[in-house]
């Protein structure tokens, strides 16, 4: 009896079990006079972005991508302290702006940019010294819903921790 059904039955199990490549984040770039964030991958992100304090931290998670080399420390001048990236685990490449120590940023004015799926920006406010901060303002109850037809860009990373960053498609 020939068993012609075994081979293409290991195939698919072997095929099917492998992980599948991640991205790799290809370049970064923090400029200091305009506070804006720029980094490329080799393939489409949607990045997570998280702001923390004590001290004042930008956290910004590109998932499905790897660094490939060890975790880089940038020092930065001004209010910014430095630019860490690094591999969060082996599917996360994470990118940290520290702030100094009594400063902060207004999330409604951090802006995530996508000029395209490997392409992205993230202009940052003037930093704030702890104690200039506005009162705190509640976001709205209700979660706002982008237009389908018209999925528009820049997003502020407080909109960005209410809904996840819209998908770019290849549709026109």
């Amino acid at each position: 009896m020939r068993h012609y059904w075994l081979l293409p039955s290991f195939l698919s199990i072997f095929l099917f079990s492998l992980p599948a490549e991640a991205g790799r984040i290809v370049r970064w770039d923090f400029n200091t006079n305009q506070n804006r964030l720029s980094f490329t991958t080799d393939s489409g992100v949607q990045p997570r972005a998280i702001l923390i304090s004590n001290p004042t931290r930008l956290i910004i998670d590109l998932p499905n991508t790897s660094l490939g080399r060890a975790t880089v420390k940038q020092p930065l001048s001004g209010t910014m302290n430095f630019l860490r990236v690094g591999q969060l685990d082996d599917r996360t490449t994470r990118l940290v702006i520290e702030l100094k120590p009594g400063y902060t940023l207004d999330p409604q004015q951090v802006i995530f940019r996508g000029a395209s799926p490997i392409n992205w920006s993230v202009q940052l406010p003037r930093p704030q010294r702890i104690e200039e901060l506005p009162n705190f303002i509640p976001p709205p109850q209700s979660t706002p819903r982008l237009n389908q037809s018209n999925q528009t860009m820049p997003k502020t990373l407080a909109q960005l921790l209410e809904m996840p960053i819209p998908k770019f498609s290849n549709k026109s």
